[in-house]
C-alpha cells in the first residue's frame, strides 16, 4: 500500500511539472504574436489567455510546492520581457508624458496636439491626442525615468521596472498568503501576468503598493500601511478606496489615525512637490470618465434603459447599500479592501482589463475575481478593428460574457462559503 501511495504521489508530482511546464511554453506563443509574425494578434492573445486559465483550472488541486510555484511565476515574468505591448496604446502615452515632463513642460495642461512641434524628437501617442494627461505625480516620475536613455531604450527600461515591480509583488504575496492554492491562483493569474508583462500597464505598481500594504497591515504597522497606499494613490487613485475601507473598520482610534496620517502625508508631499514645481496635477480624469464607456455591463444596462439623469443616484444607492452591508458584516480588512475595490470597478463606466490588477492581488473572493479576470479581457475584440481602421466600436457580447462570469463565479463563491 505504501508503494502504491508513493507511486500515486509521484504521478501527481510529474503531472504538476508537466502542467507548469506547459504553462510556460504557452507564454512563448506571444512572441510571434507580439512581433507581428502572426496577423490575428488579439485572437491569439485571447486564446493564450484562455489556455492559461484552463491550465490553472486543470492543475488547481495538484501537489505543487510553494517553491515550484514561485519559480514558475518568476520565470513566466522573465520570459515575457521581450514581448512588445501590442494589446494597448497606453505605453506610448506613458513615454510621451515622460518626455514632455523631461522638457520642463506640463503634461497636465498641454495636449499632444498642442506640442506637435516636439514630434521630431519623440513620437506622438497613438490616440487621445486632444486630451491632457491624467496620471498622478509618482506615475509621471516613473514615466520620466523610463525615457532617460532615449526612445530606443525606453521600452526596455519600462519593462525592467515592471519586472522588478512584479517580482516584488510575488515576494510579498508569498509572505501574505499562507495557502499554496491561493498563492498558485494569484501569482499565476493570467490577467495579472499578461497585463503586467505584455500590456506593460502602470497598474502593476498599484498592485505592488496594495500587496506591500497588506503585508504591513498584518504586521500592524499602520502608519506604513498608509504610506504604501499613499504611494499607490500617487500612481492611480484606486488605493484611496482601501484607505476608506480601512477607516470604516479602524475608525479614529490610534491605529486609524496612524493610517490616515501616513496616507495623507504621502499624498500631500507628492502632489505638493508637483505644485511647487509649477505643474497642475489634475489632468483629464474627470473628462475621461465622463466621455468613455467600456467594459461595464452595468453602464451598458444604464445606457440601454436611458437612465441618463438618474444614473448617479442609482450608483449612489448601490454603493451606499453595499458599503453599509460591508461595514456591518465584514471585519476582515482584506475582505473590505476587495469589496470596496470591486464596488468601484462594478460601478465605473470604464473598466479596462488591467484595472483589475489591484483586485486580483487581494486573496479574498478568488472565485468571483477569477471569473471576472477571465471574462474581462474578451473586451479586446474591439482592438483588431481599432488598430486596422481607427474605428472604436465595442461589441455587446463581451459584456454578456462578463455578466455571466459574475453570476457563475458569484454562485460558486457563495456555494463554497456555505459548504465550509
Amino acid at each position: 500500500m505504501t508503494d502504491l501511495n508513493g507511486i500515486a504521489s509521484s504521478n501527481r508530482l510529474n503531472s504538476s511539472f508537466l502542467g507548469l511546464g506547459f504553462y510556460l511554453v504557452v507564454l512563448l506563443v506571444l512572441y510571434p504574436v507580439g512581433w507581428g509574425w502572426i496577423d490575428l494578434k488579439f485572437e491569439c492573445y485571447l486564446l493564450v489567455h484562455t489556455v492559461l486559465f484552463g491550465t490553472l483550472f486543470l492543475f488547481r488541486n495538484s501537489n505543487v510546492s510553494r517553491k515550484q510555484i514561485l519559480v514558475v511565476a518568476i520565470l513566466g515574468r522573465i520570459l515575457l520581457v521581450g514581448v512588445p505591448p501590442f494589446t494597448t496604446a497606453d505605453v506610448g502615452r506613458y513615454f510621451w508624458d515622460g518626455f514632455v515632463l523631461s522638457q520642463g513642460l506640463d503634461p497636465y495642461t498641454l495636449t499632444p496636439n498642442q506640442l506637435k512641434h516636439l514630434a521630431s524628437q519623440w513620437p506622438l501617442p497613438f490616440d487621445n491626442r486632444d486630451y491632457v494627461s491624467l496620471y498622478p505625480p509618482l506615475g509621471m516620475m516613473l514615466f520620466r525615468v523610463s525615457v532617460v536613455f532615449g526612445y530606443s531604450y525606453a521600452l526596455w527600461v519600462w519593462k525592467s521596472i515592471l519586472l522588478v515591480v512584479s517580482c516584488f509583488t510575488v515576494f510579498f504575496l508569498g509572505r501574505v498568503i499562507k495557502s499554496n492554492r491561493s498563492f498558485f491562483w494569484i501569482v499565476l493569474n493570467p490577467l495579472l501576468l499578461l497585463e503586467t508583462m505584455v500590456g506593460s500597464h502602470i497598474d502593476a505598481v498599484v498592485g505592488l503598493a496594495i500587496v506591500s500594504a497588506m503585508y504591513l497591515a498584518l504586521e500592524k504597522r499602520w502608519a506604513l500601511v498608509g504610506v504604501s497606499l499613499g504611494l499607490g494613490t500617487l500612481v492611480k487613485l484606486s488605493p484611496l478606496l482601501c484607505i476608506l475601507a480601512s477607516l470604516t473598520s479602524l475608525g479614529f482610534r490610534r491605529s486609524g489615525l496612524k493610517l490616515a496620517g501616513g496616507f495623507f502625508l504621502t499624498v500631500g508631499v507628492g502632489y505638493g512637490a508637483f505644485l511647487l514645481l509649477g505643474f497642475v496635477p489634475l489632468g483629464s480624469i474627470g473628462t475621461f470618465f465622463k466621455l468613455w464607456r467600456f467594459g461595464s455591463p452595468l453602464q451598458f444596462l444604464f445606457d440601454e434603459l436611458a437612465l441618463v439623469h438618474s444614473v448617479f443616484w442609482v450608483r449612489a444607492l448601490i454603493a451606499g447599500g453595499v458599503i453599509f452591508w460591508v461595514s456591518r458584516s465584514h471585519t476582515d480588512f482584506l475582505a473590505r479592501w476587495a469589496l470596496w475595490l470591486a464596488l468601484l470597478f462594478l460601478l465605473s463606466p470604464v473598466v479596462f482589463p488591467w484595472y483589475l490588477i489591484p483586485l486580483v492581488v487581494i486573496p479574498r473572493y478568488q472565485l468571483f475575481v477569477s471569473g471576472w479576470a477571465f471574462s474581462l479581457p474578451f473586451t479586446y475584440e474591439v482592438m483588431t478593428q481599432y488598430v486596422d481602421s481607427g474605428l472604436w466600436q465595442p461589441s455587446a457580447w463581451p459584456l454578456c460574457l462578463i455578466f455571466l462570469g459574475w453570476v457563475l463565479a458569484g454562485f460558486f463563491q457563495d456555494a463554497g462559503r456555505k459548504s465550509c
